[in-house]
């Protein structure tokens, strides 16, 4: 059955100005073709989250179920 998932991953690092933490904009927006955990979501999928090495250690999976 396909469903809908929203997926939320920060490709910038945070950074401190005047003590507000902000990211660079341009790699909020444009980080997303090199980074290693959107390409393996896209090539794998996310049904096996546990499974996979790099988004395992990497991500943080919240699963909501009606």
């Amino acid at each position: 059955m396909p469903a809908v998932t929203n997926i939320h991953i920060n490709v910038a690092d945070r950074i401190s100005a005047f003590g507000i933490e902000v990211v660079n904009p341009i790699a909020a927006h444009g980080n997303y073709n090199s980074d290693e955990r959107v390409i393996e979501l896209i090539t794998q999928g996310n049904t096996e989250i546990e499974k996979n090495e790099l988004l395992s250690r990497r991500c943080r999976m919240i699963h909501i179920e009606n």
